[in-house]
């Protein structure tokens, strides 16, 4: 029940900033408010550039600006680079109330520093980092279905493995994926003990995949394996997504280690792996027959 352990953390975190509050400290704004104040204090804005950097509708961000300007806390001046729309910025007054919530809540937080060690505040400095990025994406994810792979997903899955390789210069005629025999019947090649393969559909079409299954004559090893993703399915995060779905399955399945082979021309997909905890190392494992990867990679499970 992690998820909702989780839901309880992040709504007594909201509580604690204070952000259900009608009024901010010694001030009579509004949470909205002051965030649209820290907001000018970096850059000026338009309407709709606030709603997206708070992620509130127009409607919300137009009425908010409206009352603080006519607290004279902001105003609005011509956008050079659109004169339908006007831009924000604070005045005087806005920047001297903005400085003095700022002097105490920095003050405030230095009290929640002074409690941890400097590891200590690196891991809640990534882990939130991480936790909020996450948010962000699951808007852009939660049109997107994961699920096993099936008999039907054969001839697209071929098709998006071939193309993709083509778009990084993998080909056939090298030992890479593309170059395997089974590449047009992977639903029966995961079709057995201990591996497994998903999809990522949308409306019917498949726009990515990976999998897993042992490394042979290495019971306790996986590998992760034919992880390819379209390009309009990039930066959304479901890479690693699918990538955190392939470790709970390993692990459910009794492996203890997953390893990978990978080539240069895939950068972006060795960073993500090492940013999912996979080391490099030396030797390969096991006889993949992909004999032109250069990057094997191991991570502990």
């Amino acid at each position: 029940m992690k998820k909702l352990q989780l839901r309880k953390a992040s709504r007594d975190l909201v509580r604690s900033l204070g952000a259900l509050e009608t009024h901010y400290g010694d001030f009579s704004l509004s949470p909205v408010q002051v965030h649209i104040l820290v907001e000018l204090g970096q850059e000026l804005s338009t309407i709709s550039q606030m709603a997206l950097k708070l992620r509130i509708d127009k409607p919300n961000a137009s009425g908010t600006l409206t009352s603080l300007a006519k607290q004279l806390l902001i105003e609005s001046i011509v956008n050079p680079d659109d004169e339908r729309c006007q831009l924000y910025r604070l005045t005087q007054k806005g920047e001297q109330i903005l400085n003095q919530i700022e002097t105490s809540r920095n003050k405030q937080m230095q009290t929640v520093i002074d409690q941890f060690d400097e590891d200590e505040l690196e891991l809640i400095e990534s882990s939130l980092s991480k936790f909020i990025k996450a948010l962000s994406l699951s808007r852009s994810q939660s049109s997107y279905n994961i699920r096993t792979i099936k008999p039907d997903d054969n001839t697209q899955l071929a098709s998006l493995i071939r193309d993709v390789s083509a778009e990084y210069g993998l080909t056939e005629d090298k030992g890479f994926s593309v170059a395997d025999p089974t590449l047009d019947s992977l639903y029966q090649v995961y079709d057995t003990p201990n591996s497994h393969y998903w999809v990522i559909e949308q409306n019917g079409k498949i726009f990515g995949g990976a999998g897993i299954a042992p490394v042979t004559g290495k019971e306790s090893i996986c590998e992760l394996q034919k992880m390819y993703f379209l390009p309009e399915l990039r930066g959304k995060g479901l890479a690693r997504t699918l990538a955190v779905k392939c470790f709970k399955e390993a692990r459910k399945l009794g492996f203890s280690q997953m390893y990978l082979e990978t080539t240069d021309n895939l950068s972006e997909a060795t960073a993500l792996y090492t940013s999912l905890g996979f080391e490099l190392i030396e030797e390969a494992i096991g006889n993949t027959g992909h004999t032109d990867c250069e990057i094997r990679m191991l991570k502990n499970l």
